[in-house]
């Protein structure tokens, strides 16, 4: 999404719920309470739309989604990606997110 577009939809939403989400200064842009508000009740959202997308997925005989790891990084590099090709083998329709705690 372009900066004009994202600046837009936010315009749009300040409107039409008479809030302001964002103090725009010197230093930057910062979210108001109501913006913060509003961030964590869509990211809330957003996962429970991830949730039912997954749990319809699998009812049926396919495995699809996202598997989500959080492994140490030696095991990351060294003994999951053999894992995760015979997965993948079996489960074409699933994504990976792995997470090292590492930048």
């Amino acid at each position: 999404m372009s900066q004009p577009t994202l600046t837009y939809r936010l315009q749009q939403i300040e409107k039409e719920y008479d809030i302001k989400l964002l103090y725009r200064g010197r230093r930057g842009v910062e979210f108001t309470e109501q913006g913060e508000f509003l961030v964590k009740y869509a990211d809330k959202m957003l996962t429970q739309l991830r949730d039912m997308e997954e749990a319809l997925w699998n009812l049926g005989d396919n495995v699809r989604g996202t598997l989500r790891l959080s492994v140490a990084r030696a095991i990351a590099l060294y003994q999951l990606p053999k894992i995760l090709r015979l997965f993948s083998q079996q489960h074409p329709q699933v994504d990976f997110n792995i997470n090292t705690g590492l930048i």
